[in-house]
Parts: C-alpha cells; sequence; structure tokens
C-alpha cells in the first residue's frame, strides 16, 4: 500500500488511520470494469503489488486532482467544456471522503455530481459515510444511464473498534444499511473492507463481506494495511493504546514490504478474500463497466462555485 497523505494530527489517537489511509481505497475496483453480474470461479493469481497502490494511481483521468482544489465545480465545469475533452471515469474520494458530515464538502460534492449529470460524464465513488443517501435522487438517475458506480468502506462490524479505528465516522451499522439503500436503487454498489489490519480486524474479513452480500453489494474489495517504515510512529502510538500486548506482531506483520512473514501473511489473507468471494458470488474483479460513449457538453449548466 502507498499512502496518499502522510500529514499527522496533533491528537495521534485520534483519526489516526484517516491520516495513515486517507480514504481507503480499493485498487481495480472501479478500473478493472466486468459487465458480468457473477464473479468468476476461476481463480486468479495476484501479486501484493495491487494491494499497495491507491485507486487513484489506476485512474487515468488527471481531472481528479481538480475535485480536491477550491471552487472544484467551475474548475471542473471549465475542463469538461474545453474543445476535444475525451471522458474518462472520474473518482471522487480518493484523498478525502466526499461526504464529511458539518462541511462545504457536501455542498461540493452535489454541484460536482449535478454538473457530470449534466454532462453525462461518468463517476466512481469512494465513501465511509451514510451521508451519500442525500444524493440518491442524482445517483439513481446517472446509474440508469450506467454513468455511477460507488463503493463503501467497510473495517469491522463491531461498534467499539469502529470507533477506535476512525473516530467521528458512520458506524457498521450505518455503513451496511448505505449499501442496501444504494443496492435497491438500482446503484452498482462494492464494499471494499479497508482498512484490514492484521491481528486487529483480518479474522473478521469473511463475515464482513457476508454482510455486505446480504446488504446487496455486487462486488468487494480489501486494501491490507502495510505501513512504510515513516509512518509506524503514529500506528505505534496506536497500538500501545488499544493492543499494548499485541503490538510488536502487530507491527511485523504490518510490513509485507520488508518482512517475509508479513508477506506471507499477506498473501493468506488474499486467499482467504479470494475464496470468500467466490463462495459468496461476490465479484473481486470490478464493478460494472462505466458507459463514456453519452458524454456532452451542455449549451448551458447554469453551475458555479
Amino acid at each position: 500500500m502507498i499512502l496518499s497523505n502522510h500529514r499527522y494530527h496533533s491528537n495521534r489517537a485520534i483519526g489516526v488511520f484517516r491520516q495513515l489511509l486517507g480514504t481507503a481505497t480499493t485498487p481495480g475496483m472501479a478500473q478493472r470494469f466486468r459487465q458480468t453480474s457473477n464473479a468468476s470461479k476461476k481463480p486468479i493469481k495476484v501479486s501484493l503489488a495491487p494491494m499497495q497502490q491507491p485507486i487513484h494511481h489506476h485512474c487515468g483521468n488527471p481531472l481528479n486532482a481538480l475535485l480536491e482544489k477550491s471552487q472544484p465545480v467551475r474548475r471542473l465545469a471549465r475542463e469538461l467544456n474545453r474543445p476535444g475533452y475525451h471522458p474518462t471515469p472520474l473518482t471522487l474520494g480518493t484523498t478525502q471522503d466526499p461526504y464529511q458530515a458539518g462541511s462545504k464538502r457536501l455542498e461540493q460534492t452535489r454541484g460536482i455530481l449535478q454538473l457530470l449529470l449534466a454532462h453525462k460524464h461518468p463517476v466512481h465513488i469512494i465513501t465511509k459515510s451514510h451521508l451519500i443517501v442525500k444524493d440518491l435522487d442524482i445517483l439513481a438517475e446517472m446509474a440508469e444511464q450506467r454513468l455511477c458506480t460507488v463503493e463503501v468502506c467497510l473495517h469491522t462490524l463491531d461498534t467499539q473498534l469502529s470507533r477506535q479505528i476512525e473516530p467521528n465516522t458512520s458506524s457498521p451499522t450505518a455503513r451496511l444499511k448505505t449499501i442496501s439503500r444504494l443496492s435497491d436503487t438500482g446503484i452498482p454498489v462494492g464494499a471494499n473492507v479497508a482498512p484490514l489490519i492484521p491481528v486487529v480486524n483480518d479474522a473478521d474479513m469473511e463475515q464482513l463481506l457476508s454482510a455486505a452480500k446480504k446488504a446487496g453489494a455486487w462486488a468487494a474489495g480489501y486494501q491490507y494495511l502495510d505501513l512504510p517504515t515513516e509512518a509506524l510512529g503514529d500506528f505505534q502510538h496506536w497500538l500501545e493504546k488499544h493492543y499494548p500486548e499485541q503490538a510488536e506482531r502487530i507491527l511485523r506483520l504490518s510490513q509485507a514490504n520488508v518482512n517475509s512473514c508479513a508477506a506471507e501473511f499477506a498473501r493468506m489473507v488474499q486467499q482467504r478474500f479470494q475464496l470468500c468471494c467466490q463462495k459468496l458470488n461476490l465479484s473481486y474483479t470490478g464493478l460494472p463497466l462505466l458507459d463514456t460513449t453519452l458524454f456532452q457538453v451542455p449549451s448551458s449548466n447554469g453551475l458555479s462555485n
């Protein structure tokens, strides 16, 4: 895993995973598109490398960077209206959740979606928040035209552990209900088990995938916590607070790039993930194909921000 953000809050015990992981993402979930609804029954071999790359390394649209700047709707509108623009799916949520409570981000996200719908431009959304349901009206219309897929991040079904890993985010129950709402509305949705932390929550992976499937998830992914040396300090501080007796082992298993035992553990997790997806008929090779052929430049979109 390559970290997308190395800046840490002063209170290291609060939000440490938000800073270490940015928005948890699924390598390839939005980019390795498949049009069949059934998971492949043929096992595939996957190296460790794909688990260590965030999704924006796979996304070919450079306009993703605009979504994290000031006045994103205005900037994006200008780019989409440039002559000769060729659409590829945008990704909302590569570095920060587009549905942060109590922030201007919610208004900006809706403005972006309205703009994309007006242009009939495809988008993949990554979130851990139930607040995405506020935009179900837009997302449903986009999904009908194969313009939208969503990825909901899960890490545990234990409410207390969820608060330890990601304080002040939607509860596991709320995230599963969000998957159900999206699925019931006809929006292709995937569940991303992230962060998957050895010893802390890796044993829950099968239960999480089963719950996600029951809620209506179409596909699944996961992101194994594989920390570089420079990120170990804050993580160790968190472990010493919550898992003092197992901190050393967890740290060792969280360095699959430099530790052979950790690499082997990561491979076993990968095998478990694929087997579980096959049993549940969950796709682990991607969400349905988004349509880029409908793109158009409206005469006037009337949006600015």
